[in-house]
């Protein structure tokens, strides 16, 4: 007899908006280990996966972008993002 799983079953989505996190663009990043182990310790303390702690951390950063920096941030960003949805599909 095979085992049949129960409707609905199995991982939800973890994504921001109900995404599938593994449709999410890959970008591999390196850190040095002085940087990496606080931010391990951190993810595990607080109970959150490490890609959503590294996240925060970098829009916690983008937040702080001021002037003339940030409008050239948004407008490559603009683009960046059309380039990246327009490559998923």
């Amino acid at each position: 007899m095979k085992r049949r799983r129960a409707p609905g079953g199995g991982r939800k989505p973890a994504g921001d908006r109900g995404e599938l996190v593994s449709q999410y663009p890959a970008q591999m990043l390196r850190f040095p280990v002085r940087t990496l182990a606080p931010m391990r310790a951190l993810a595990a303390v607080r109970g959150v996966p490490l890609w959503r702690l590294m996240d925060q951390a970098a829009r916690e950063f983008l937040m702080r972008v001021r002037g003339e920096e940030a409008e050239r941030v948004n407008a490559l960003a603009k683009q960046e993002a059309q380039r990246l949805t327009a490559k998923l599909k």
